[in-house]
């Protein structure tokens, strides 16, 4: 790619080194600083440290899981149940709901 500004009534872009010279029949030109924000922005958060163990938002993604897994359960259960043609109406009590 090769870095192209026409002034100060353009944009500058970045566009094919073969389409320079007619090689490359490729038109797209993103534009230089929306395309050099999004990369920066992008370097420094693959190089943010990661979340310290009591964070909160560590917290909030342990309880979405063990309540993911519970629902996972709750699931299996009743799939095993309808495979066995076992009533359900015991099986759905609130004894068998996710807790918090």
């Amino acid at each position: 790619m090769n870095y192209r500004d026409r002034g100060p009534r353009s944009t500058p872009c970045l566009r094919c080194a073969g389409n320079r010279n007619g090689t490359c029949g490729k038109e797209s030109r993103p534009r230089y600083h929306s395309l050099k924000r999004a990369v920066l922005s992008w370097a420094i958060l693959a190089d943010a440290p990661p979340p310290e163990a009591g964070a909160p938002a560590n917290e909030a993604l342990a309880i979405a899981e063990r309540l993911r897994d519970q629902a996972a359960a709750i699931v299996d259960r009743l799939i095993a149940a309808i495979k066995q043609g076992a009533a359900l109406d015991s099986r759905l009590s609130l004894s068998n709901s996710v807790e918090l």
